[in-house]
């Protein structure tokens, strides 16, 4: 079990946005679960939003007018024989605040104030919804979250992303038909958000190596690459001639049962394989890699240095279930026994 202030560190390195100062004020509250975080987090967001004036746009509206407006649509007049009713059909673009971010962060908050959070973010929310009368709602299924951000919107990209993560990984639906909030996020949405953080850990903190999640060439013998799945590991470290390989995985089992034997699962580690041996084509690099899970509370953990065809591959864990301090130590001593003993930045997220 991941500590929600935890979840919100994680955040704290995969969005930038919240170390901005009004942001990193919750880093001192208290959350009694996911929901109410994500709550905690759009609250905040959307409150700067409102003083900073809500995002305005123009959208195209299209009508059946008596009064004409904009471009008149002569054909669609006549084949909905609007005519017949001296209307006629217009298409005009009208500047407001009705814009689709704005109804996916409405039709977000609705939710969340029936899920199970503190009452005074109830509160909050609900009297954030009364400035947000004259925005439309959204059904759940049919909203589309590839957002485009400009100057103007682009301060809502991390509570989009957070609307995200709520409809996508805590949604479902109860015997009765009806969605509801669970107060925890599922496997494949943490998966996301720990892959961001682990990659922006080591890219934040340390100014001296060059950290990346680049694709890693085949290491064919000619340029037929057709058909060949592309490899892009989640974060590739390189400082000097020494490359890091690093995958991360969150998964609620780590070990796999084979006739009652626990093993590795085969598929990371030729992943991992394949990875490493293509990159270290180039003589140059010492290149070594790691599958790095989400420690879990089963039994056996694996904790594991292989030497494999010159290379070293490692199947680790990392406990999130602890101080986000001591979090930062086991990060920090890959970067140690890889690179050595390089000068961190130490963002301050306390």
């Amino acid at each position: 079990m991941i500590p929600i202030k935890n979840v919100f560190y994680m955040l704290f390195y995969a969005f930038s946005m919240l170390k901005e100062g009004e942001y990193k004020k919750l880093a001192t509250e208290d959350f009694c679960n996911m929901a109410d975080l994500f709550a905690a987090i759009l609250i905040r967001g959307i409150s700067l939003e409102l003083k900073r004036g809500l995002n305005n746009e123009y959208i195209l509206k299209k009508e059946n007018r008596s009064l004409l407006r904009g471009q008149i649509k002569v054909t669609e007049s006549i084949n909905k024989l609007s005519m017949i009713n001296r209307k006629m059909v217009c298409s005009y673009a009208l500047y407001s605040n009705d814009t689709y971010i704005n109804q996916i962060l409405k039709t977000t908050l609705i939710y969340l104030r029936k899920a199970d959070i503190k009452e005074e973010r109830k509160k909050e929310i609900k009297s954030i919804l009364l400035k947000f009368q004259d925005i439309s709602t959204l059904n759940v299924k049919d909203i589309n979250w590839n957002v485009s951000y400009n100057k103007g919107n682009r301060n809502t990209q991390l509570l989009v992303s957070v609307c995200y993560l709520i409809f996508k990984g805590m949604i479902l639906k109860s015997l009765d038909g009806k969605l509801k909030v669970k107060n925890f996020i599922d496997d494949d949405r943490m998966n996301i958000l720990y892959e961001k953080f682990i990659l922006e850990y080591f890219r934040q903190e340390y100014k001296d190596l060059e950290v990346s999640n680049s694709h890693i060439s085949w290491a064919l013998d000619d340029d037929n690459d057709y058909l060949l799945p592309i490899m892009k590991s989640d974060t590739i470290i390189r400082y000097q001639n020494k490359v890091l390989i690093i995958d991360a995985k969150f998964y609620t089992k780590i070990m796999q049962e084979n006739f009652g034997v626990s093993k590795i699962n085969n598929g990371n580690l030729y992943q991992m394989f394949a990875y490493v041996k293509n990159m270290a084509v180039d003589k140059n690099k010492t290149v070594a890699g790691i599958i790095m899970y989400a420690k879990t509370d089963e039994k056996l953990v694996p904790d594991n240095n292989y030497l494999m065809m010159g290379n070293e591959i490692s199947v680790k864990n990392l406990d999130l279930n602890c101080n986000f301090p001591i979090i930062a130590e086991q990060l920090d001593a890959i970067v140690l026994k890889y690179f050595g003993n390089l000068k961190k930045k130490h963002l301050n997220y306390m």
